[in-house]
């Protein structure tokens, strides 16, 4: 453990050293000869703290030398991150040519110094200590907040991290912290605690912060001096709800790798200057429903990784808003991503080619289309080709006639939603798909049949012998609020007199049918398929079903609602209908759990039941 701290500090300078001093070259005299010295003794630190660990001797002047060692290494990292800084902010605004001979100056000069105190310090071979010791006693803190004689902790000099529970409503952070001992401090983390504002002069004092996690408080207002935290490299303010607006000094914080507001819903709007942080890895977003546009400037954002939400409004978002297209310089996204388009998009299949979700590593995907002119629909859905590791899809309030073409092609697709596709009559052919387990088909209202195009059977399929299988992963299905739905075909029967061999869904768990009052039937297949879960409702004629498996779980509630009678919507347990003169027979397999009551023609068991049904009809 302790090896692998000191090798994340030192690795951490090494790395920052060498990568920005590469593209500083016109910035620094003799670059690469400083780097290199300040490499070596880097180098020298580690061997000590390595023969300090091993050897475990403890002395007073072994914790005063380990103290300077551990304040210079800090010092220098300090150092690197404005030097960093500064490298970065003349990258996002350009800087004239003065300034950079005046930075140049300032660095020769502060690579001088760090290697003649870093000489001077590694020359004492006689120094051993348990380092990770040192560090754990003397750099780590939590302090709870509970009690109101909690406040104003003393707090040691030395302390790096500190974490701070339960801190109580309507108090600033400022009350809590001994400003004076903190100054170092490079995390701030609280927990538990509901602070509804962040003290201007508590930001002011920790400049050296690296890490604040302000998540799940009642913070509204972020001030403007956090633009002065210039080393933050991770900012969390997730969960706070009351938080309508970021400071627009968020954008001087160029160091900053992963912003984190998943839960902000307050939040309308991202800063015009994010397109500065272009360092930044991470924007989380998820549950930011008030988030109506990105600010363009993030499309130049080239090192980022993740984005959840993007929505695209090019209607009541600013000319500056990011654009679809904007997406095609990211292509280091990966995750998850979700596109919501808005408004009547110009040129909507240009811009959407030139976002190339195809060359972006995503695993999860979801778009939709609530307000764009579904006159566009076809062609835009057609350009929004993802990667070809897609795993899960989501498309939503989509238009179109039919389904794009690059569908069927996901050939690792494990997860698949078709969401309120009002123009499609029937369903894309997803037998097809070799890796799919789930699948949800909800409000397609205009599909009144469902048979061979969905399981991907084609005409060439039963006219031959070969044995094929469809929906051969398929674990979970469901099928929700179809008002048209009226016949699931199945295989039509051809296959009888083909004589091919065609397997449907070998491994279906469960599946889901809710609010298609039309059905009629469900399809023989489902008889050879291992399903253990079944659940129906919403629905108003009798539907014929297969044989269920013995062991398989079923639930099935109809509703009373009476197409004449519109209000009507109580649903009950689903009334099995048994024809009398089996009723004898009937009644010897029934499961003792079943609820019996007598009908003038016919037998209505009142049931949740968990055996089969043979020969039923509902």
């Amino acid at each position: 453990m302790a090896e692998a701290l000191i090798n994340l500090l030192l690795e951490q300078l090494v790395t920052v050293a060498f990568d920005h001093t590469k593209e500083a070259v016109t910035l620094v005299s003799n670059a690469k000869t400083e780097v290199k010295k300040f490499s070596s003794n880097l180098q020298a630190i580690q061997a000590v703290l390595e023969d300090a660990e091993k050897q475990q001797v403890e002395k007073a002047s072994v914790k005063i030398w380990l103290d300077q060692l551990n304040d210079v290494s800090y010092e220098m990292v300090d150092v690197l991150d404005e030097w960093n800084t500064e490298i970065l902010k003349q990258k996002a605004k350009g800087v004239p040519t003065e300034k950079k001979k005046t930075f140049k100056k300032d660095v020769e000069e502060e690579v001088d110094d760090w290697d003649k105190s870093i000489t001077i310090l590694c020359k004492m071979h006689d120094i051993v200590h348990d380092f990770m010791q040192f560090l754990n006693k003397n750099e780590c803190f939590t302090m709870e907040a509970k009690e109101a004689n909690t406040r104003m902790m003393v707090i040691s000099e030395e302390v790096r991290h500190l974490s701070l529970m339960y801190a109580p409503y309507s108090s600033p952070l400022l009350d809590f912290i001994p400003l004076v001992n903190c100054k170092k401090l490079r995390t701030l983390a609280t927990f538990d605690s509901s602070m509804s504002s962040i003290d201007i002069k508590a930001i002011s004092q920790l400049k050296c912060l690296r890490t604040l996690n302000l998540s799940d408080n009642g913070i509204q207002e972020l001030p403007e001096e956090i633009g002065e935290l210039i080393h933050l490299r991770y900012l969390d303010l997730s969960e706070n709800d009351g938080l309508e607006k970021l400071a627009h000094s968020l954008g001087n914080l160029y160091n900053l790798q992963t912003l984190r507001l998943t839960g902000c819903w307050g939040i309308r709007a991202l800063p015009e200057n994010m397109g500065n942080l272009i360092n930044l890895r991470h924007l989380h977003t998820k549950r930011c429903d008030s988030l109506e546009y990105l600010p363009s400037g993030i499309g130049r954002l080239t090192s980022l990784q993740t984005l959840n939400t993007c929505p695209v409004n090019h209607d009541s978002g600013p000319s500056e808003g990011l654009k679809l297209g904007d997406l095609g310089s990211l292509d280091q996204l990966q995750g998850s991503l979700f596109i919501k388009i808005q408004g009547n998009l110009k040129d909507a299949t240009s811009e959407a080619q030139k976002a190339r979700l195809w060359n972006k590593k995503l695993c999860i995907l979801v778009l939709q289309f609530p307000t764009l002119d579904k006159q566009s629909h076809v062609q835009v859905l057609e350009a929004l080709r993802p990667h070809q590791d897609l795993q899960t899809l989501l498309i939503g309030y989509y238009g179109g006639t039919t389904a794009p073409s690059w569908m069927i092609s996901l050939q690792n697709l494990r997860s698949l939603s078709l969401h309120a596709w009002d123009g499609c009559e029937f369903l894309p052919p997803l037998g097809k798909l070799p890796f799919l387990e789930k699948l949800l088909v909800f409000g397609m209202e205009k599909v009144k049949t469902v048979g061979d195009e969905f399981l991907g059977i084609t005409d060439t399929q039963t006219s031959s012998s070969s044995s094929s299988v469809l929906f051969p992963k398929l674990k979970k299905l469901r099928f929700e609020e179809m008002g048209e739905w009226e016949q699931w075909e199945g295989v039509g029967g051809r296959t009888e007199s083909s004589g091919a061999e065609i397997s449907i869904m070998p491994c279906l768990v469960s599946f889901k049918i809710r609010d298609c009052p039309k059905l009629m039937n469900l399809p023989l297949f489902l008889q050879n398929t291992p399903v253990r879960k079944i659940r129906i409702s919403g629905y108003r004629r009798s539907i014929i079903t297969p044989v269920w498996p013995e062991n398989c779980d079923v639930n099935i509630y109809r509703a009373l609602e009476d197409p004449e009678t519109p209000n009507s919507t109580e649903r009950v347990e689903t009334e099995i209908l048994i024809d009398s003169q089996g009723y004898e027979e009937m009644w010897q397999e029934l499961p003792s759990n079943f609820l019996i009551s007598n009908a003038t023609s016919s037998l209505a068991l009142e049931c949740m039941w968990t055996q089969q049904s043979a020969g039923s009809h509902l």
